[in-house]
């Protein structure tokens, strides 16, 4: 659900209930009643899906309209919300309808982090861990940054690949690392996500460097701050699933 508040902005749910297409003619009708035009900005103050959805809308909304991201969680300030990757999910898949749309800034305020729950937090430093095996730095630096050089890091790294491959035909690629097989897992409907290191342990994962040991860096996710373990829920009778067999093509967010 949505509304309108008189001082101009909108309120919706959080969450993947918020990237459709029926949200996004909702928010565009809400933009087009308020009578917004390309002199003004819009700003999108929320988590990962927030930053998709109004990113998306600012995108194509007259052709365009400044946007300033502010990301409200830890995946949206070292992922969603940088790189200009904007969209929303259709029936076939996730974020396969979107686009590529730069805003005019970030503004990441690490105070809010505190406000969120343990799972979203710990799923946010899997981000993060994949950034830091990336650039090839050893765990026990890992350990002693505190979360703000974390994010900071994060940050650079993505920067960085975007500045020279924006539209992902090349290194941009790097950053989808760890995406593909978390998609699978969503597809089938498992409530388990990077923090399920017991679980992610018993995965032929592909390491990216052979200097690094992937079990220190599960320890440092997992004990980072205290988590509960969930387990996979089988999908209802009747229903389908997809599997990335090899040399099929991956879409929607093995692609975020």
């Amino acid at each position: 659900m949505s509304q309108w508040h008189r001082s101009g902005h909108l309120v919706r749910s959080e969450g993947e209930s918020a990237k459709t297409l029926s949200a996004l003619e909702e928010l565009l009708e809400a933009m087009a009643e308020r009578r917004l035009s390309r002199d003004d900005v819009v700003v999108a103050v929320g988590g990962g899906a927030i930053t998709d959805l109004v990113g998306f809308a600012a995108a194509v909304y007259l052709r365009g309209v400044a946007l300033v991201q502010v990301p409200t969680s830890l995946v949206g300030q070292v992922d969603a919300a940088v790189g200009g990757k904007t969209g929303v999910n259709l029936l076939a898949g996730k974020n396969l309808v979107g686009a590529f749309y730069q805003p005019l800034g970030v503004l990441c305020d690490t105070s809010v982090l505190s406000t969120l729950a343990t799972r979203d937090r710990l799923s946010g430093l899997g981000e993060v861990a994949k950034c830091w095996l990336l650039e090839n730095r050893d765990v026990e630096s890992l350990r002693a940054s505190s979360l703000t050089e974390l994010i900071e890091m994060a940050v650079n790294l993505k920067v960085a690949l975007v500045a020279v491959d924006e539209r992902e035909g090349g290194s941009r690629v790097l950053l989808n690392y760890g995406h593909t097989l978390a998609t699978r897992w969503r597809s089938w409907r498992c409530a388990v996500d990077l923090t399920s290191c017991a679980t992610a342990r018993r995965w032929p994962l592909v390491w990216p460097s052979p200097r690094v040991s992937r079990e220190p860096l599960i320890a440092w996710v997992t004990t980072s701050w205290s988590t509960t373990t969930r387990c996979c829920a089988p999908r209802a009778r009747g229903t389908t699933t997809r599997s990335l067999r090899p040399g099929r093509t991956a879409r929607g967010d093995d692609f975020r």
